[in-house]
């Protein structure tokens, strides 16, 4: 479902869509030691989060155990989006803090790419994962945009 709105919203807003990649770098550890039902109370705080932070989000998805999308059609500028992930990962962990009967420590990492004219979820998806997985090589709890290291 997550994947055919992105299409959907492509389409309509062909090279204007951002796409983010979220990953919760510390779930299964959680779910390992606590218990699956601290980790579900852990995936539906960053849900709650997501939705409070990202208001002009068309889409906001699961797509995995502790992966997330957020599609912005129009994000308003890089320095918005920037500061909506800093506020997501800097409310993340407090959150966890006060929400949650452990103390716990969870993170989210953030890959980002623009959408480009001819896109498709695919080619979208592909340079996001790319942005995720160089914030998980370097050293997870961060962000990065695919345009700063194509």
């Amino acid at each position: 479902t997550t994947s055919e709105s992105i299409t959907r919203e492509l389409s309509l807003h062909a090279g204007e869509g951002m796409l983010l990649l979220l990953d919760m770098d510390n779930l299964k550890s959680i779910n390992d030691t606590l218990g699956h039902p601290i980790g579900d109370r852990a995936i539906l705080l960053l849900s709650n989060l997501m939705r409070e932070i990202f208001t002009d989000a068309p889409v906001i998805g699961r797509i995995g155990g502790d992966e997330f999308m957020v599609f912005l059609s129009k994000p308003r500028s890089r320095e918005v989006v920037l500061a909506q992930i800093r506020q997501l990962q800097a409310r993340l962990n407090e959150v966890m803090k006060n929400d949650l009967p452990a103390k716990l420590t969870l993170h989210c990492s953030v890959g980002a790419a623009y959408a480009r004219p001819g896109d498709d979820y695919a080619s979208l998806y592909s340079r996001t994962d790319v942005a995720l997985y160089h914030v998980k090589r370097h050293g997870k709890d961060g962000y990065c945009f695919f345009e700063d290291i194509a």
